[in-house]
Parts: C-alpha cells; sequence; structure tokens
C-alpha cells in the first residue's frame, strides 16, 4: 500500500504546479462564485444551530 502512495506521490511532483496556458471561462469563474457564496450561507447557518447529539454506535 506505501509503493502505491509513493507512486502517486511521485507523478503528483512531477506535474507543473501551474500551467501557463491554462484558460479558465468567466462562466467557470461566475459559477464557482454563486457556488462559494451558497456554501459560505450553509456553514453560517450550520454555525447558528447547534450540533445533534448522536447515538452511540451510528
Amino acid at each position: 500500500m506505501l509503493e502505491g502512495i509513493r507512486a502517486a506521490l511521485l507523478c503528483l511532483l512531477q506535474e507543473p504546479a501551474f500551467y501557463k496556458n491554462q484558460r479558465v471561462s468567466h462562466a467557470a469563474i461566475a459559477e464557482n462564485k454563486r457556488l462559494g457564496a451558497a456554501l459560505a450561507d450553509l456553514k453560517e447557518g450550520q454555525e447558528k444551530t447547534p450540533p445533534r447529539k448522536r447515538r452511540a454506535g451510528q
């Protein structure tokens, strides 16, 4: 199992961290901003409500 993890890490390290010719559409940027705002609203709602008690074994 460790060898598989090492191999995966080596593959990741060989890839460039940033592609200079990368293009992102304006639609993708706008969609990402809307998703970020929705996730922030959900997080705020979760912080306001108290956590539910879990039963043992779940």
